[in-house]
């Protein structure tokens, strides 16, 4: 299940995630990991694998663009580690925000405080998304950020994996 966001409608997810384990299926919720309460946790008894989101690593950025604090996905994680889920954790590489060392730095700690974490994926920054905005008459916050090259991803990726997965 992916979104928007499944965990907003996690009594719907459960049932749907019921039924897929009674019919043996393989079950993955990708999330941004922001709400964690009873209805999540009775969602995450049947969930195989969670494609977690980390979108930045410092509260100031978390709070600015996601209007959260960095403490409620890592929260949700260190419950996903306790309940030994499978994660995938996942970051989008936004140039001049989150494509530093000191990202990768405290990605590759979160990595190690969690063994849950089954493999990382850094993605590179689109902006698919600018038409939505465009179309609500919003500014969109990124539209003068360049997109990050593949080569881009792939060093920051290479030194996540020299510090962890």
């Amino acid at each position: 299940l992916s979104g928007g966001e499944p965990l907003m409608q996690a009594e719907f997810a459960t049932e749907f995630f019921k039924e897929c384990k009674r019919r043996n299926l393989h079950t993955c919720l990708d999330t941004s990991g922001v709400i964690l309460n009873d209805n999540v946790k009775e969602l995450l008894k049947y969930t195989d694998l969670v494609l977690l989101d980390i979108k930045y690593t410092n509260d100031e950025d978390y709070k600015r663009f996601v209007g959260c604090s960095v403490s409620a996905p890592l929260e949700f994680l260190d419950y996903l580690n306790k309940q030994n889920v499978p994660v995938v954790l996942r970051q989008v590489i936004i140039p001049t925000l989150n494509d530093n060392d000191e990202n990768i730095s405290k990605l590759s700690e979160i990595i190690k405080r969690h063994p849950n974490i089954k493999k990382t994926e850094l993605l590179a920054f689109k902006k698919l998304c600018q038409v939505k905005y465009d179309n609500l008459n919003i500014e969109f916050p990124f539209k003068d950020l360049p997109v990050p090259s593949t080569a881009e991803i792939q060093k920051l990726q290479e030194k996540l994996q020299l510090n962890g997965k």
